[in-house]
């Protein structure tokens, strides 16, 4: 296969998604393995982020303003 793919949570309270692997055969050891990269993953962790963040405003009360900043992973 070229290519694995998988539907789960990432975490308990948000919601289920779909997360695509690349298979590839890599020789540069001394035996020849197999390696899995997930695409998409730049965007994959800021929708994660972004539903936290909305999730999070939600459970606020109305009169606490969140200051929301930036991470890179």
């Amino acid at each position: 296969p070229t290519r694995i793919e998988f539907t789960c949570k990432p975490y308990e309270e948000l919601t289920q998604r779909q997360f695509v692997l690349s298979v590839y055969l890599s020789t540069s050891g001394d035996e020849p393995s197999f390696k899995l990269r997930l695409l998409e993953s730049g965007q994959i962790h800021q929708n994660i982020a972004d539903e936290f963040k909305n999730l999070l405003i939600a459970q606020l009360p109305a009169e606490i303003e969140p200051l929301i900043g930036s991470f890179t992973p």
